[in-house]
């Protein structure tokens, strides 16, 4: 089973081969696995929270911040 893989990209690296990323799996919530493409696991979820904000699944950031604050995160390496 594969499941459903979205990658925000945050602007905040260099365009190379491959990039330093946080792999955030929503699919408890019936939502896709999120990658976001930055070091700071702190910073990618703040990328998250406001993503799901602009898609309106969050009221307001600071929602979405509450929606994903229990989920683990993963720090994966991207290539591409």
């Amino acid at each position: 089973m594969i499941s459903f893989l979205v990658m925000i990209d945050t602007d905040c690296q260099l365009p190379s081969p491959a990039a330093d990323a946080w792999s955030i799996d929503l699919t408890g919530l019936g939502g896709p696995r999120y990658v976001v493409l930055t070091t700071s696991e702190r910073h990618a979820r703040g990328r998250l929270a406001q993503h799901l904000a602009e898609l309106g699944k969050a009221q307001t950031v600071g929602a979405g911040t509450v929606l994903i604050s229990g989920i683990p995160a993963e720090r994966v390496a991207v290539i591409w």
